[in-house]
């Protein structure tokens, strides 16, 4: 299968979110910037996985990523533990994501950016002597 089917245009997205809401199946959705794909990011959505079913996973911005956000919805779509994943809109995503009850809703932008931070300083000091 090529897991890029799992990558959804917003309207896409949006519309499933707005299926979900409406109560079928559940919703469990994740954003974060998975900047670059880590081990931790994909042990995190199997967990979540595991619990409550594959979510759907927006991709947001960090800032200055490291990897476009098309790659990292395509790395994020290899993950079985995902159902789908879509990149956020320029506008909008704040007033969709009120809506969300916070208990199917997982924010882990604050996170991926200190996960990310704890990566480069790892490869800095891996090859600072080289």
């Amino acid at each position: 299968m090529d897991t890029r089917q799992k990558i959804l245009s917003w309207q896409e997205a949006a519309g499933r979110i707005e299926q979900q809401l409406a109560g079928a199946p559940p919703l469990r959705l994740v954003t974060g910037h998975f900047d670059p794909l880590l081990a931790a990011h994909a042990r995190a959505l199997e967990e979540i996985a595991a619990a409550d079913g594959r979510p759907g996973v927006i991709i947001t911005e960090p800032p200055n990523p490291l990897l476009a956000a098309e790659a990292r919805a395509e790395l994020v779509a290899a993950l079985a533990a995902v159902e789908w994943v879509t990149l956020a809109p320029s506008s909008g995503l704040a007033e969709l994501l009120d809506r969300i009850p916070r208990t199917r809703l997982v924010r882990t932008e604050a996170d991926h950016l200190a996960i990310r931070a704890d990566f480069i300083a790892r490869v800095r000091s891996r090859y600072s002597g080289a």
